[in-house]
């Protein structure tokens, strides 16, 4: 049995305020193989970036990291010093960011930025094989090399993205960490972008941790997904069980809210009500306020994750005992 690339252990996020802390992501443990994509699906505000911030240790301030491991190629991420974590990042995990246009710097050209994530981390002897690989890389997205004297505001919102997937795999990363990459396109070109990071990871073989709110796309780019609620992890599951056998409540709402990408005449409903605030979550199961089939004791007593299978396990008191 492989070892997981990424191990997520027992991993808390605290957001810093005046009025006390505000955990934004709570005691979650998650796995992810070797060449496996895996989905984070939930609600804004659930944790999912919050988390992909932490693994790379990238939060912003207020946010710190208030407990857990974070163990990536069996090296924890959050013990390590700053040199060691610079060189960890892009060499060995890369981030495809939710906003292209805010990700890439407006005063660089493509190229530049390319070729200076090439230089710093000693993967390019000479400006003119940074050019060459840039161009290289820009062709591995769809780009023609014309486009290497472009500044991100003469792209595309489809061709800034497709960019900061190029930068992403300019050293071959073990993982890529696509938070949200296909936001604000049009379903087309969402589509493209989608089939192209597929075909590269079918080749080169890296891990994927994709991060999206659009659960029907998750589901057929990932081979397993995890469901996050009000800074906690739910439940996951391959993709296949959870279309067709998801066990928690907030599961399967989420999966009624979603048309089928095969079409057909499908009802769909809403989940009722807001996620709750996290600086004062509801007692026992944070779901329960809009659980149509609540019961007492998920009023009283937080559920746990429990395995349900070999790879399936859900955190709700109706499906666990």
């Amino acid at each position: 049995m492989a070892e997981p690339i990424l191990s997520i252990r027992d991993l808390s996020v605290d957001y810093v305020s005046a009025d006390g802390p505000v955990r934004a992501l709570d005691h979650v443990s998650l796995d992810l193989m070797p060449g496996e994509v895996v989905g984070v699906a939930g609600e804004s505000g659930c944790g999912k970036s919050t988390m992909a911030q932490a693994i790379l240790r990238i939060l912003p301030p207020p946010a710190v990291i208030s407990g857990g491991q974070v163990l990536f190629e069996g090296r924890d991420l959050l013990a390590m010093d700053e040199g060691a974590l610079r060189r960890m990042r892009w060499e060995r995990i890369a981030m495809v960011f939710q906003s292209a246009m805010d990700a890439l710097n407006p005063v660089l050209t493509v190229g530049e930025q390319i070729a200076d994530t090439l230089r710093a981390h000693g993967a390019a002897p000479s400006g003119r094989a940074a050019r060459a690989r840039a161009a290289e890389l820009l062709g591995t997205v769809g780009i023609h090399a014309d486009r290497l004297e472009s500044f991100p505001h003469q792209l595309s919102g489809g061709m800034r993205q497709r960019v900061g997937i190029a930068i992403a795999l300019a050293l071959d990363p073990a993982l890529v960490i696509l938070d949200e990459p296909t936001t604000a396109l049009d379903v087309i070109v969402e589509r493209e972008i989608l089939e192209e990071i597929q075909e590269l990871q079918r080749k080169r073989g890296f891990a994927v941790m994709f991060i999206t709110h659009d659960l029907t796309r998750m589901l057929q780019f990932a081979n397993r997904v995890a469901i996050f609620y009000a800074a906690r992890l739910v439940e996951v599951a391959p993709a296949g069980e959870l279309r067709m056998a998801a066990r928690h409540p907030y599961t399967q709402g989420l999966l009624r809210a979603f048309p089928s990408v095969h079409g057909g005449d499908v009802d769909l409903s809403s989940i009722p009500g807001s996620p709750p605030s996290l600086r004062s979550p509801p007692r026992g199961c944070r779901f329960h306020p809009r659980c149509a089939v609540a019961v007492d004791l998920c009023r009283e007593r937080e559920p746990e994750l429990v395995a349900l299978g070999p790879a399936h396990a859900a955190a709700c008191h109706l499906v666990t005992g």
